[in-house]
């Protein structure tokens, strides 16, 4: 693990392996466990999913987000648009050499980026079927563009874009205490209404079984989905497995999300040795 963390960093630069590593460690720690000729790209990608999934939380009104998303747009539209000119951004400019490495256009990078702009507002999905799109269009997305880095063609297997509504919908209900802290759900309005949770009920003494229940009723839901896209998932080309090995963790992170405190408003994760212990487990042997 070592060996390849350095490989990583030399190749990608320091900037952005630390941000792979720091804000979207699962796929850092999936890059790492790729065929050696793709894990820089794979680490590049990670970085560029942490960077820019960070900007809703870092601006204090949509307008100001959406300027900083146009600029990844633009940079990343030039760079591929064959002007050849860097960015001046690390992580934009390793995540365009990779994309140029791979023939990948931005046509399957711009989904990614208005993925994220959607998470802008406070309340932004309004259903569970806009937040499944969503999370399809987003990790499911991302899930594509690491399967191209892999050596996939052609149109993308459709259990990539299944497992990353799966995995996407199993890191909601994790951080959704943490979301609450910056001032918003992401978790459907309706069924969160339903439940009588909202930005301003969230520290009421009734918000823990309130949370619960929304809980329950989606993880429910996404486990009943998810054995379908497991068994997808184990049938699957290995560029598929690779690409999509954070659903490795979703068992895990619904298990966690069972005891999360919405009104804590703070972070819950898995264990760290059990992250890597299933990333690694299933990278071997197929099965989640």
């Amino acid at each position: 693990m070592t060996t390849a963390g350095n490989d990583a960093q030399s190749g990608t630069g320091t900037l952005a392996w630390s941000i792979a590593r720091a804000f979207e460690r699962d796929r850092y720690l999936s890059a790492l466990l790729a065929p050696r000729r793709a894990r820089d790209d794979l680490v590049a990608l990670a970085a560029f999913a942490g960077e820019i999934a960070r900007i809703p939380a870092s601006v204090s009104e949509p307008m100001l987000g959406e300027i900083r998303l146009q600029w990844w747009r633009d940079a990343l539209g030039r760079a591929l648009g064959g002007e050849g000119s860097a960015t001046g951004h690390p992580i934009a400019d390793a995540l365009a050499a990779a994309l140029l490495r791979h023939g990948i256009g931005a046509e399957s990078i711009a989904p990614l980026i208005d993925a994220v702009g959607e998470r802008l507002d406070d309340l932004p999905f309004a259903d569970l079927a806009g937040l499944r799109r969503h999370l399809a269009q987003w990790h499911g997305g991302l899930f594509e563009v690491a399967w191209q880095m892999l050596g996939g063609t052609g149109a993308a297997p459709g259990v990539l874009r299944a497992g990353g509504e799966v995995y996407g919908l199993a890191r909601c209900l994790v951080e959704a205490p943490a979301e609450l802290a910056q001032g918003r759900i992401l978790l459907p309005r309706d069924l969160a209404a339903g439940c009588g949770i909202s930005l301003d009920a969230v520290r009421q003494a009734d918000a823990a079984p309130r949370w619960r229940e929304l809980n329950a009723r989606l993880a429910a839901g996404a486990m009943l989905h998810a054995n379908d896209v497991f068994g997808s998932y184990r049938e699957a080309d290995v560029r598929v497995r690779i690409a999509a090995l954070p659903l490795a963790l979703v068992r895990p992170y619904l298990r966690v999300s069972e005891h999360a405190d919405m009104a804590s408003l703070a972070a819950h994760d898995i264990a760290p040795l059990t992250r890597v212990w299933r990333l690694w487990r299933t990278s071997r042997t197929g099965r989640i």
